[in-house]
C-alpha cells in the first residue's frame, strides 16, 4: 500500500478515534453498518431452536460474508462492521473508464478476532487492503479514498441508530447510475413486444408492454426526486421493525392531522387484519388505466374490473376508511368499515346505486347472491354452490342469512357491515392493534396506510372452518403465542416513511405447527 494513503488513515486513527466510522470518505455514496453480528446470529439461532429447525447452526452473515473474505468465520462480529460504496477517482495520467465515467467501488472496514487473520477472497471485487488501529480495511479500487475533513462523514447524519443501518446517497448514485438504468430498462422493455408463432404481436402483450412502458417511466421519474434513503433494522424481543425513510430532493410544506383515523380504529372488534387508509391513497390506487389494471392482472390474483370501476366511484365521495376482518366458525368471514365522508345522503346513495349493479356480476364471478332487503341499505347475501359438497364449504365461510348492511355513523361517517344480522361489528373506543401502529408515529408522519395483521388469529379461524367443514378430522391450534406483524407507510415533512414490524418468533413457531398439522 502507499505511504501516501497510510499516512492520512494514521493521522485520522489518531486525532478523530472514532473507529471505524472514521475512515469513511467525505463522498461516500452508501453506507451499511452491522453493529453486533453476533447478537443477530443469536437471535436468529434461538429461532430456530425453538421451532427445533434443522438450520439452527446456519450463520446467515458469515454466509454472505463468504463473498468477501476466505474465512468470514475470523471476522470479530461483537465489532461494527461497515460495507461502503465510494466514487472512484482517477489517478493522473490513468485513461477514461467507458462512456460513464469509472464506476464506483466497494470498500468493507471489519475488525479481525484476536488471534485471527483475515485476507480478502481472490473471486471478490477488493483489490487492496490494509490494517489501521486492529481494523481491516479493503477496497474495490488500489487506492483508499480517506475522509479528508474533521469529524465524521456527511453520510452518518441520516444513519438510523439501530442495529442494523444502511444509507444511500442516492441522488448522486442515481446521477451516475440513472442513465445506465434508463438504457437497459427500455432495451428490456422493447424487447417484449415478440411476436408470436403466427408472425403476430398479441393484443394482451402489446397491452403488457404498454404497462410495463409506463410503469419504468413513473420509476426513474421518481428516481429522479429521491436524495437519500435509509433503512433501520432492529429485533427487540423477538419482533424485527424495519425502517425506510426517503429524503426528496423538494421539501414540501406538509399537516400531519391522523386524529380522525386513529379514533376511527378504536372502534373495531374484529382484530384477525386490520387497515387504515387515506382517501387520497385509495384514489391513488385506483387511477390506473385498464391496459395497467389487465396486464397486471394475468400475472397476479387480482379484483376483477367492474369492481375497480366501482370502487373508484364511492372513493370520489369518501375520505379515511378503516377496515377489519375476522374469520371464525360462529361468524364465518366477518367485514366491517368506517368511512369517512363529506355527505352521509350522498354516499349511501352512490353506495346503493353500486351495489344495485352488481348481482350479476357477483353472482358469476364468486357465485354470491345478491338481493335486496326490506330494510333500506340492506342486502342478503346468499351463496351458490356447485353441489352439495361445494355448498357446504361456502356456507362455512359465508353463514346463511348473512347480510351487507350499511347505515350512518355519527354525522360524518357511515359504517359498512358484511357479516351475521346479529353480529356486532364495533364495540366502546379501546386499543387496537391497529391504533397500536397508528400512534407509533401519528405525530411524525401523515399516514396514507397502517394494516395490522395477525396470522396466529386468522390460522386459528381457518382452522376452526376446516373442523366444521371435516368434522371426522378435528385439527387443534393453540390461540398463543400471536403472531401479529404491520405495515405503516405515508408522508413526512421531508419525504416518505415506511416501518414493518414482524413478530418472527411468533410466526417461526406459528409455521412449525401449521407444518406438524399437515
Amino acid at each position: 500500500m502507499k505511504i501516501t494513503t497510510l499516512l492520512p488513515l494514521l493521522l485520522c486513527s489518531t486525532i478523530y478515534a472514532q473507529h471505524p466510522r472514521d475512515f469513511i470518505a467525505d463522498d461516500a455514496l452508501s453506507v451499511l453498518s452491522i453493529k453486533d453480528g453476533n447478537a443477530i446470529n443469536a437471535i436468529i439461532e434461538t429461532i430456530y431452536e425453538k421451532t427445533e429447525s434443522t438450520s439452527a447452526n446456519i450463520k446467515y452473515l458469515d454466509i454472505f460474508l463468504t463473498q468477501f473474505f476466505d474465512d468470514p468465520t475470523a471476522i470479530d462480529l461483537s465489532s461494527e462492521l461497515l460495507l461502503v460504496v465510494e466514487p472512484t477517482v482517477l489517478s493522473e495520467g490513468q485513461p477514461p473508464a467507458g462512456m460513464f465515467g469509472p464506476m464506483p467501488h466497494m470498500q468493507i472496514i471489519c475488525k479481525a478476532k484476536e488471534g485471527r487473520t483475515l485476507s480478502v477472497s481472490s473471486s471478490s471485487w477488493l483489490k487492496s487492503s490494509t490494517t489501521v488501529d486492529g481494523w481491516f480495511i479493503a477496497s474495490g479500487d488500489q487506492n483508499l479514498n480517506v475522509r479528508k475533513g474533521a469529524g465524521l462523514s456527511g453520510i452518518f447524519d441520516t444513519m438510523p441508530d439501530t442495529q442494523a443501518g444502511w444509507v444511500i446517497r442516492f441522488g448522486p448514485l442515481w446521477q451516475q447510475l440513472g442513465p445506465i438504468a434508463q438504457m437497459t430498462g427500455g432495451m428490456f422493455i422493447g424487447s417484449m413486444n415478440k411476436p408470436d408463432l403466427s408472425g403476430v404481436i398479441s393484443k394482451e402483450q402489446r397491452n403488457t408492454t404498454a404497462a410495463a412502458r409506463k410503469a419504468f417511466k413513473a420509476l426513474t421519474a421518481w428516481c429522479g426526486t429521491v436524495e437519500n434513503i435509509s433503512f433501520g433494522a432492529d429485533i427487540e424481543d423477538f419482533v424485527l421493525t424495519t425502517t425506510v425513510d426517503i429524503e426528496s430532493k423538494d421539501k414540501s410544506s406538509l399537516t400531519i392531522d391522523n386524529g380522525s383515523m386513529l379514533e376511527m380504529a378504536t372502534y373495531f372488534n374484529d382484530s384477525m387484519i386490520q387497515y387504515a387508509m387515506s382517501g387520497d391513497f385509495i384514489r391513488q390506487l385506483l387511477d390506473i388505466d385498464e391496459k395497467t389494471f389487465d396486464s397486471f392482472a394475468t400475472y397476479a390474483s387480482a379484483p376483477p374490473t367492474f369492481l375497480i370501476s366501482s370502487m373508484r366511484l364511492l372513493a370520489n365521495v369518501a375520505e379515511e376508511n378503516v377496515v377489519a376482518y375476522g374469520l371464525n366458525s360462529k361468524n364465518g368471514l366477518t367485514l366491517a368499515s368506517l368511512v369517512n365522508v363529506n355527505n352521509q345522503d350522498a354516499y349511501l346513495k352512490e353506495a346503493s346505486t353500486v351495489v344495485n349493479s352488481l348481482p350479476e356480476q357477483l353472482l358469476e364471478e364468486f357465485s354470491v347472491k345478491l338481493s335486496e332487503s326490506k330494510t333500506s341499505h340492506t342486502w342478503d347475501i346468499t351463496m351458490m354452490g356447485e353441489d352439495e359438497e361445494n355448498q357446504k364449504i361456502m356456507d362455512a365461510v359465508v353463514h346463511p342469512g348473512d347480510q351487507l348492511r350499511l347505515k350512518k355513523q355519527g354525522t360524518e361517517r357511515v359504517a359498512i357491515v358484511f357479516g351475521p344480522q346479529a353480529w356486532r361489528a364495533f364495540g366502546s373506543p379501546s386499543a387496537t392493534s391497529l391504533t397500536q401502529v397508528i400512534r407509533r408515529h401519528s405525530k411524525q408522519v401523515e399516514i396514507d396506510l397502517a394494516l395490522a395483521v395477525d396470522f396466529r388469529t386468522f390460522s386459528t379461524g381457518f382452522t376452526e372452518i376446516l373442523n366444521e367443514i371435516n368434522p371426522d378430522e378435528q385439527a387443534v391450534l393453540a390461540q398463543s403465542p400471536s403472531a401479529k406483524c404491520s405495515l405503516l407507510y405515508g408522508s413526512t415533512t421531508s419525504g416518505a416513511f415506511v416501518e414493518a414490524q414482524l413478530n418472527v418468533m411468533g410466526l417461526a413457531i406459528l409455521i412449525s405447527e401449521l407444518e406438524e398439522l399437515n
